[in-house]
């Protein structure tokens, strides 16, 4: 990616030159506390909708805006600046990001239903319905008017590495790098513009690719930045007596298990403004592995 702004001339690499956008994310991600400073030097409207992205990048936090740096010491340091996110790790971040967004989803679905219940019940009887459906609109509005929203996309067969590289090259700019030639460059460059990405603000999770049955995959990606990184083995794939001996911890793992994927998924957050879902969920649906290609994977690696 090229953002200048963002260190987006640093070298193309791994964790040790992951960029400015990347790292301020993961920030807001893992605090407890967010301080949104020098917010006398924006307009209520803005501050509103600042609060809404940091409230869905990390729904757990509690956020102060102050100016200066000044906020009340007992914020920070009292009963309500219990640690909490900090504590967590990769796999408790993602937790709470899936758990966070399948919630939303299921609150926005059930708004959408009573709307549609409203609309129908204002076309038998306009002068019955029409204060409680026009409560209900007003009600929506203001719940997504900044349009911050977040989903979760997930699938049980993995994504074909090349089907998903030509995917991500054509969502986001792409700097010069020897891992791309320049006709991709090229290309990727020129839908960028166009891309159901622009939209997204951060988009995170564990991916699973038909190339390896044991690793695991970590997606991160916030503006122009996106990697694709090895987060270890699925607990799958590591022996029983190498497990948490913790009966909770291990309920937990074994939650995330299906038939003889085991925990091996692809589940990806999605959070940004007025994001364009469909076209995201079917362009990473055509990068999953097709049954043919699946039967192949499961004969390759030996699965049950």
């Amino acid at each position: 990616a090229n953002r200048p702004d963002l260190g987006g001339n640093e070298a193309q690499g791994g964790s040790g030159q992951r960029r400015v956008v990347d790292l301020l994310v993961e920030q807001v991600e893992c605090a407890d506390i967010v301080l949104l400073n020098k917010s006398d030097m924006v307009n209520e409207t803005e501050l509103k909708h600042l609060e809404q992205v940091v409230g869905a990048i990390n729904p757990l936090a509690s956020a102060y805006p102050c100016t200066y740096g000044k906020v009340e010491t007992e914020l920070v340091f009292g009963a309500s600046g219990q640690a909490i996110v900090s504590k967590l790790n990769t796999e408790g971040h993602h937790r709470s990001a899936v758990a966070f967004a399948r919630s939303q989803q299921k609150k926005r679905k059930a708004e959408d239903g009573a709307s549609a219940a409203a609309a129908a019940a204002e076309a038998t009887n306009p002068s019955a319905a029409a204060a409680p459906a026009a409560t209900q609109r007003q009600e929506t509005t203001a719940a997504i008017r900044f349009g911050i929203r977040n989903f979760v996309y997930s699938a049980r067969r993995p994504f074909h590495v090349q089907r998903l590289r030509s995917v991500v090259l054509a969502w986001m700019p792409v700097k010069k790098n020897t891992a791309v030639s320049h006709e991709e460059v090229a290309a990727a460059n020129a839908s960028a513009s166009t891309s159901p990405m622009k939209a997204v603000i951060r988009s995170k999770g564990f991916v699973w690719l038909s190339t390896s049955h044991v690793t695991a995959h970590y997606w991160s990606h916030a503006g122009n930045f996106f990697e694709i990184r090895d987060e270890g083995d699925w607990w799958d794939a590591v022996p029983r007596d190498d497990w948490p001996q913790v009966k909770a911890q291990r309920a937990v793992i074994e939650s995330e298990f299906e038939g003889w994927c085991g925990d091996r998924r692809q589940e990806i957050v999605f959070i940004g403004a007025s994001m364009d879902e469909p076209a995201i969920r079917a362009q990473l649906d055509e990068c999953l592995v097709t049954d043919d290609e699946l039967t192949e994977y499961r004969q390759k690696f030996q699965c049950a």
